[in-house]
């Protein structure tokens, strides 16, 4: 749709513009189709405050919490937009064995492909991570984002869990 344009009139008050309820229809209509184009798809991955099981991950594995893998799943909308941010908070976590990273990963179609990573050490507090992820996905493509642990260097396999004593969020929204 092109934008509707309010006529005003030539001067004021001389009774030649768009009268107030054709004003408001062309607002109604411009304010529809921005929202319909920022209408992204959205899922999460949520552990509510109160749940004391961890998110929890050994080298080379993905993340579970009570045995369910930590991933949400997109489906892309919008050829316009071709971002997803993603966005993982927790109050804390805690490593046992190598430093490393703890990486996000995209899944499409089969293939998977780390997209960011960010390090952890032994106790760190308030994780809070925001990464805009350029897909380049066509609409209606499926994209499945999981958290995966590759701490372990040399060997050495490191532990990482997420404490969910005060909750936990890894999930996105196209942008």
């Amino acid at each position: 749709m092109a934008k509707e344009t309010i006529f005003v009139g030539s001067l004021p008050n001389d009774g030649t513009g768009d009268t107030l309820r054709g004003a408001m229809i062309k607002v109604n209509n411009n304010f529809s189709e921005l929202y319909n184009l920022h209408a992204g798809a959205s899922s999460n991955f949520t552990i509510p405050y109160g749940d004391v099981g961890p998110v929890i991950g050994i080298n080379g594995e993905e993340f579970t919490h009570n045995d369910q893998p930590v991933e949400f799943t997109l489906t892309t909308t919008s050829d316009e937009y071709q971002e997803i941010q993603i966005r993982l908070s927790a109050p804390s976590v805690l490593l046992s064995g190598a430093q490393g990273p703890v990486v996000i990963q995209r899944v499409v179609d089969g293939t998977a492909t780390d997209i960011y990573g960010f390090i952890v050490s032994s106790i760190d507090n308030s994780y809070h991570v925001i990464y805009e992820d350029t897909h380049g996905q066509d609409v209606g493509t499926e994209i499945t984002y999981k958290l995966f642990n590759r701490t372990g260097t040399n060997g050495t396999a490191g532990t990482v869990q997420f404490v969910t004593t005060y909750g936990f969020q890894f999930g996105g929204r196209e942008i």
